[in-house]
């Protein structure tokens, strides 16, 4: 896992993809030198993807950018971000805070598992996407300012 990059980011811009994709089942594995994701596609077929790091940065700057040019809006109902952008990030927002140097995900729109390495551990996790969204909705309350 790159350190200019986190997990949460990574696994957004990939979930990204995997919405765009219209995907209904997923792995990611995150190594060193590369993602490679594989996501089974609306006609039954299964595809892949290996995006390098580089590449990955440049996506993130240019999303980056993009949100900077927006004028600010009203955060977007919750059930406008069930999507594989939103669970995975909250996947990443888990493995940057475990300190993962790589991972590995799979899943389908009901569940998500996850496995790392932290520490010279291996380590794992199973969720639910219920517990996800439940999970991306309190980090959000928790982001967002006292009214």
């Amino acid at each position: 896992m790159r350190e200019s990059l986190g997990h949460a980011a990574t696994l957004r811009i990939i979930g990204r993809m995997f919405d765009f994709e219209e995907a209904s089942s997923i792995t990611i594995d995150e190594g060193t030198g590369a993602v490679l994701a594989s996501w089974g596609a609306p006609n039954g077929s299964m595809k892949t993807a290996r995006y390098q790091w580089s590449e990955l940065d440049i996506l993130q700057d240019v999303a980056e950018l993009n949100r900077a040019n927006q004028p600010p809006k009203r955060p977007a109902p919750a059930s406008d971000l069930r999507g594989w952008g939103e669970l995975l990030r909250t996947v990443g927002q888990d493995l940057d805070h475990e300190d993962a140097v790589a991972s590995s995900i799979t899943g389908d729109p009901d569940w998500l598992s996850a496995a790392w390495i932290s520490g010279g551990q291996h380590r794992s996790r199973h969720y639910t996407t219920a517990e996800l969204w439940d999970s991306s909705r309190r980090r959000a309350e928790a982001r967002s300012p006292v009214a």
